[in-house]
């Protein structure tokens, strides 16, 4: 017997009958926050009659909300209806996947699902990915879902999920793309892990009405999500912000990419635990634990020795911070940036202070012909949640594109 589809309801009509000039309205209100009509068309450049005339149908239908409410109240707060319309945001890391539910103002709802795979292939991926949306989509929401967005950890062609990553130019269907379609009849729509970090902080965290800034994604990669004139930048082959793949030492180690010295494998975690076991095997004087035959060692063990004294272990954060920091420099001087957003293992900041303080420090070093305009450095507001409430914002800017 043929397996039948999980449908998703029809579309309201009234999303369907949107015109381009109410889209607009709607990207200006979700935007700018809560606004009168009044601050609105200031905003839009439009006159108030022209602001009225295109929100009224919206309050009618009930996809802008009125505070107080009435069509034509001039000082009334106009905000989007957040459970209008729902996509979930999914991200797929190195060894996990995780996925939530995010509403039309970008806040996530109910528990997130997260799970890891038993192998690192792409059809564990895929079945893991499967069953967190199928759990979601369980769920009684009072709106449709209106498709996925998913955020990757690496488009790399080493990474095992590297077949989900992007569209080739053959024109092969990408599998987990065509999987997710098949099985739920919506669309779906992908960008890397750093780009979607920073979609995520603009929609509803510390780069919103940020029109130049960048996001830091710090995890077992280094990733760069860039906003430049109010835009996410996501680059020809979906590949902008590669930062952990800059060049930075040409005497330095291989790199798995395939390049030598890349600032991942100076600064990486993978890097660091690779560092810290060579001194263990040489017999170096630092603290690590030695026992064999336990789990691995976690840079977290690392950030707990410095923190402790162990020299070694402050140094080998601190290379790492100054690396981070000369990176994030040299971005800085490409997309002249207002915010510096550090997301990622780093928002951890009590953990990571030698490696961030170390970063500050070169940053601040290499940008001084800023001032006095210095670059402000903020951890994510959003926090574990920054990649699924970006990849799930993809849907609505193509809803509203």
């Amino acid at each position: 017997m043929e397996k039948k589809k999980a449908m998703a309801p029809e579309a309201p009509l009234s999303w369907k009958a949107l015109s381009a000039s109410q889209k607009k309205v709607l990207l200006g209100v979700r935007r700018f926050g809560a606004c009168t009509r009044e601050q609105l068309g200031r905003e839009l450049g439009w006159p108030a009659s022209s602001v009225s005339r295109e929100v009224s149908p919206l309050l009618v239908d009930k996809i802008l909300y009125s505070d107080p409410p009435g069509t034509r109240r001039r000082n009334a707060q106009l905000s989007a209806a957040p459970s209008i319309a729902y996509a979930i945001g999914i991200e797929i890391g190195f060894d996990k996947v995780r996925a939530v539910t995010v509403d039309f103002n970008g806040q996530p709802i109910g528990l997130a699902r997260s799970y890891r795979p038993d192998r690192r292939d792409e059809s564990a991926f895929l079945q893991c990915v499967l069953k967190a949306v199928r759990e979601l989509l369980a769920q009684p929401y009072s709106s449709r879902v209106l498709g996925f967005g998913v955020g990757f950890a690496d488009r790399g062609l080493w990474n095992p999920a590297q077949a989900f990553a992007r569209e080739r130019a053959a024109g092969k269907s990408d599998p987990l793309v065509k999987s997710l379609e098949e099985a739920f009849n919506l669309p779906v729509l992908s960008r890397s892990d750093a780009a979607c970090a920073a979609l995520g902080e603009q929609r509803s965290g510390k780069l919103k009405n940020v029109d130049n800034g960048l996001f830091l994604l710090y995890s077992e990669g280094i990733g760069l999500g860039i906003i430049a004139a109010g835009r996410i930048v996501f680059g020809d082959w979906n590949d902008a912000g590669e930062i952990g793949h800059m060049p930075m030492n040409d005497e330095g180690d291989y790199c798995h990419c395939g390049n030598i010295g890349c600032l991942e494998t100076v600064a990486a975690q993978w890097a660091l635990v690779k560092q810290a076991r060579t001194v263990v095997r040489d017999g170096g004087q630092v603290g690590f634990r030695r026992t064999p035959n336990l789990n691995p060692l976690q840079v977290s063990e690392l950030c707990a020795m410095a923190a402790s004294g162990d020299l070694l272990a402050r140094n080998m954060l601190a290379r790492a911070g100054r690396a981070l920091g000369r990176a994030l420099a040299i971005s800085a001087s490409l997309f002249d940036p207002a915010a510096i957003v550090i997301g990622g293992d780093l928002a951890d900041a009590q953990t990571f202070e030698p490696m961030i303080g170390a970063m500050r420090e070169s940053f601040q070093l290499l940008t001084t012909h800023r001032t006095p305009q210095p670059i402000r450095f903020e951890v994510s507001a959003l926090g574990e949640n920054c990649i699924v409430v970006g990849a799930a914002e993809l849907v609505f800017m193509e809803l509203l594109a």
